[in-house]
């Protein structure tokens, strides 16, 4: 059921043990909560009320952490108390996590509450994936929020599709994948909420605009970006993410040149003719990055012309970048 560190601060639920417990056993269970250094939760769906207690009773000794959200389980104030689906009781205190770096959610069910993430504060959050596993169509404004809230040293966000089954008439099941569609004025709100991200995965509901390619492009989005993961809308969107790629290698090159002239130029004086300190805008201002790897989604019938066709044009200027394409 659990694994113990040699310490003894932290607690696993396994997927084989989950259906042993229910948000009362596993809340009235005697673990030293305010000890524990990391709670994986992630195989056990829990109401969203007793995932905010667990945070609270974890809130100030947690550095990894992983729960699985279920929007259509009943609440933990009482045994015959079942709200709607999404329905969180309003006495569950804010929870401000101050030594978790490490977030792994599951959201599941009908719909998200957006009150459940608005109470969440995070301050030092470097990696976060969000597993999205909602039955209908997502507003991407909570999740705006939350991630904006939670840390400008964010390093890693991943979006992580969580497709679910559904019956259809004739018996038979099929897979369908949640829905979160933000206009590109929205993602680019979000980005700009996270300038030191590092890795960014999005999911396949999720398309990058040509706008946004370019902003990605010559840095104003995003200057740290190393890694990045997106699904593609068409053949030509595919090669705008190769021009991206190629435009933000060019113009980190000639940043990064400029840095170094700038470090090597002995110069007459420290202070610049404003009257304020050489140096100091170069020294907090973070060298703009190169793409190093991209991760693209595409359906299988372009994937193959893809790879032939386009991809080979742009090797002699991507150097070292990793591409790798995943079909659907």
């Amino acid at each position: 059921m659990s694994a113990t560190d040699r310490v003894g601060n932290t607690f696993h639920i396994q997927h084989r043990d989950a259906a042993a417990f229910d948000e009362p056993n596993i809340i009235d269970l005697r673990l030293p909560w305010s000890q524990l250094v990391s709670l994986e939760l992630a195989d056990i769906p829990l109401a969203p009320d007793v995932v905010l207690i667990l945070m609270h009773r974890t809130a100030r000794a947690v550095v990894e952490g992983s729960f699985h959200v279920a929007f259509d389980v009943g609440r933990a104030s009482g045994p015959n108390s079942i709200p709607p689906a999404g329905a969180m009781s309003m006495d569950v205190p804010e929870v401000r996590m101050t030594r978790l770096k490490k977030l792994t959610i599951i959201v599941g069910g009908e719909t998200l509450d957006a009150h459940f993430l608005d109470r969440i504060h995070i301050p030092q959050l470097r990696d976060l994936q969000i597993g999205l596993n909602l039955h209908q169509e997502l507003n991407p404004g909570p999740f705006t929020r939350f991630v904006a809230s939670c840390s400008t040293k964010l390093e890693r966000l991943a979006l992580v599709d969580a497709p679910y089954q559904i019956n259809n008439v004739e018996g038979t099941s099929m897979l369908r994948y949640p829905q979160l569609r933000p206009t590109y004025l929205e993602l680019e709100s979000l980005l700009e909420s996270t300038p030191n991200i590092r890795t960014l995965h999005l999911p396949r509901s999720i398309l990058i605009h040509a706008t946004t390619l370019e902003k990605l492009a010559n840095g104003t989005l995003l200057p740290s970006l190393r890694v990045l993961g997106a699904t593609t809308s068409s053949t030509r969107n595919a090669e705008e993410f190769l021009s991206m790629l190629t435009a933000r290698m060019t113009v980190a090159a000639a940043a990064n040149a400029r840095c170094d002239g700038a470090n090597l130029d002995p110069g007459p004086s420290n202070f610049s003719s404003s009257g304020g300190a050489r140096g100091v805008d170069e020294e907090e201002a973070s060298p703009l990055a190169p793409i190093t790897s991209l991760v693209l989604g595409m359906p299988f019938a372009e994937g193959g012309t893809f790879v032939d066709d386009v991809v080979p044009k742009y090797l002699p200027f991507l150097g070292c970048v990793e591409i790798r394409i995943e079909s659907f």
